[in-house]
């Protein structure tokens, strides 16, 4: 691998940093593309196994764990940390990211397609919503970052969090197209809370996941160098370099600017994730 791929993997490593960091989503669109072409283009015989989408998806989560932990640091420097939350959403989240993870590998056969159109339908609606909802007044000094507060129902962060593992194992988007505009859009939490909230549940999800990825075997890698499971390392430690370094900038800017500010970028940014998602069944 070349000196100007390596600079090209880094930079989309700051893009998708930075980006997690701004609106709490992982970065996975960024990191999905970048290395489907770069698997591609330097293995083509991977374009003809089924096994690809997996391997993009695996390699996406991998590099979401370090732009989500990376920028949790950063929030909760800031104060901004929502540790049960995180907790009651994140562990129902890794179950079934594990189990769909293990359906697709070795039961079921995984049409993207499907997904896709499922997927679109399901997020343009909460998108919306997101878009439009009013921030309710919130007093973060009165408020423990180390509990959810009263009036959020259990139950309803448990169900986000078994939908957004779904949505994890089978995207590599990582969850947070799920979990903000359900928590934000209709749950009302607030929408900087929500963000942090987001990037918190995608690093606890994706280190489980990427564990769980180390261990699957698959023949389309066996000649690829640095690979592992379903990671390919000498593709993933560029990127991360990013990520790292970027993440926490994306953060920094998150709290400078307002709700409805963030809001529009989050939804502009997820009607062009679904608009290339469509894009490519054409």
């Amino acid at each position: 691998m070349d000196i100007s791929v390596i600079l090209m993997l880094i930079l989309a490593g700051v893009a998708g940093g930075f980006i997690a960091g701004l609106l709490g989503i992982g970065g996975g669109p960024i990191y999905v593309l970048i290395y489907y072409k770069s698997l591609v283009y330097y293995y083509p015989e991977l374009a003809d196994d089924n096994m690809i989408i997996q391997i993009v998806i695996a390699n996406s989560i991998f590099s979401a764990f370090f732009a989500g932990f990376s920028a949790s640091v950063k929030q909760y420097q800031a104060n901004n940390f929502f540790g049960q939350m995180v907790l009651y959403i994140g562990l129902p989240a890794i179950v079934t990211a594990i189990l769909v993870t293990y359906a697709i590998s070795f039961v079921i056969d995984y049409s993207s397609q499907q997904f896709t159109i499922l997927f679109s339908i399901f997020l343009i609606p909460l998108v919306i919503k997101t878009l439009f909802t009013r921030e309710l007044g919130s007093n973060m000094k009165n408020e423990s970052s180390l509990t959810p507060p009263r009036d959020v129902n259990k139950w309803y962060l448990i169900g986000i969090g078994l939908i957004s593992g779904v949505v994890t194992s089978l995207s590599g988007l990582g969850g947070g197209f799920v979990i903000i505009p359900l928590l934000n859009g209709v749950l009302r939490y607030p929408i900087k809370r929500t963000l942090s909230i987001s990037l918190g549940v995608i690093a606890l999800v994706a280190l489980i996941l990427s564990a769980f990825n180390l261990f699957i075997e698959t023949q389309g890698l066996a000649d690829v160098p640095y690979a592992h499971g379903t990671l390919v390392l000498s593709f993933v430690l560029p990127v991360i370099i990013g990520v790292i370094f970027a993440a926490p900038f994306g953060v920094q800017l998150s709290h400078k600017l307002s709700p409805k500010v963030l809001k529009i970028l989050f939804t502009i940014f997820a009607v062009l994730v679904v608009a290339n998602l469509i894009f490519d069944l054409i």
